[in-house]
């Protein structure tokens, strides 16, 4: 069996890799996005902890009698450490995630005056004396409405 798998101290990978990419981008002030998703892959990639194990599984030695409980200490301490490993990824993830959050495109947003005089462009360009007196009443309330609500609210 392979002894050499080493779990890495991954916030010190990380880090160091952050730190690359960003000499590597001096310009841009955040990482990339492309960055993020492609940590996310990795992660969803990276096995060999779950190679290492099945083979460390496979190799211990079957009980040797009634009492021996040094194979089922190491299946234990296996399990242990792959339950871990697997934790640690699922906060990685959530890190990930919040990172991608902050870095992808933010839909423009539009002042509720700009939306108000929106509003007040659509109502102009009506035809009101084709309108029935009951719809136009019931139009004219609603805005009164959403105007007074719009204004009066603690944003």
């Amino acid at each position: 069996m392979d002894n050499n798998f080493n779990i890495d101290d991954t916030g010190t990978e990380i880090t160091e890799e952050i730190n690359r990419v960003l000499q590597e981008n001096p310009q841009a002030d955040d990482l990339p996005l492309s960055w993020v998703l492609e940590r996310i892959d990795k992660i969803m990639n990276e096995t060999e902890h779950l190679k290492y194990t099945r083979n460390a599984l496979d190799d211990i030695a079957p009980a040797a009698g009634p009492g021996d409980i040094v194979g089922q200490a190491k299946a234990q301490a296996l399990g242990d450490i792959v339950r871990c490993r697997e934790t640690t990824n699922q906060q990685m993830l959530r890190l990930l995630e919040k990172m991608y959050d902050d870095l992808k495109p933010q839909k423009a947003f539009t002042p509720p005056i700009v939306q108000l005089r929106q509003i007040m462009d659509e109502i102009i360009s009506v035809d009101w004396d084709k309108v029935p007196e009951e719809i136009r009443g019931s139009i004219s309330s609603g805005i009164n409405t959403i105007i007074v609500n719009g204004f009066t609210k603690k944003q």
